[in-house]
């Protein structure tokens, strides 16, 4: 678990006062390990740094990540290649990148928001609008004594197995823990 430059800087400060590595531990709130860690770094380099990380550098900066996450979640785009396009003519990437790197770097940004997003698939649920809702609570609010037994309801409407009105795409992009809904149109 990483911590932050103030509680190391806390360390350091401590362990120049106490000289012992237990007793700052303790002081501080973390492990013997962690101020063993970080006075040794201040030792090597006077400074409490992370050291630079093996590997090539990422491509998407944080900035370009944040953009790509509330392309996608916003539904501005639904397509990471066409998030990759995007990002690289807004001038926040210096190449176009792969979709894969697009996705992962949405990943790394949902995890840092503590938001993941998520890919959801599939019909989405009929969503009603407030007089829809109103309308329906009215007649039930109604119809609170009626009989059922003596009532017989006859239904002579069009089904229609898609969502008229409105275009529906066969990715949306939320937080997890959402549900896909799309208005249909009533009497289309």
């Amino acid at each position: 678990m990483a911590i932050s430059v103030e509680k190391r800087w806390e360390i350091i400060f401590a362990w120049k006062e106490l000289q012992s590595i237990k007793k700052v531990a303790r002081r501080v709130g973390v492990s013997p390990k962690v101020a063993r860690l970080w006075v040794k770094r201040y030792l090597e380099t006077n400074y409490v740094d992370e050291l630079p990380k093996a590997g090539r550098p990422s491509l998407m900066s944080a900035k370009a990540r944040a953009r790509a996450s509330d392309m996608l979640k916003d539904g501005e785009q639904q397509v990471a290649a066409d998030v990759a396009v995007k990002i690289r003519r807004e001038g926040l990437t210096k190449r176009k990148v792969s979709r894969s790197t697009v996705l992962r770097g949405v990943k790394a940004e949902g995890d840092e928001r503590a938001q993941p997003l998520v890919a959801l698939r599939g019909r989405p649920a009929k969503k009603l609008s407030k007089g829809t809702k109103a309308k329906r609570l009215g007649f039930s609010l109604a119809n609170k004594q009626t009989c059922w037994k003596k009532v017989m309801f006859t239904d002579r409407k069009r089904f229609l197995f898609s969502y008229p009105g409105q275009k529906v795409n066969r990715v949306q992009w939320a937080v997890k823990g959402t549900q896909r809904q799309a208005a249909a149109v009533n009497h289309p």
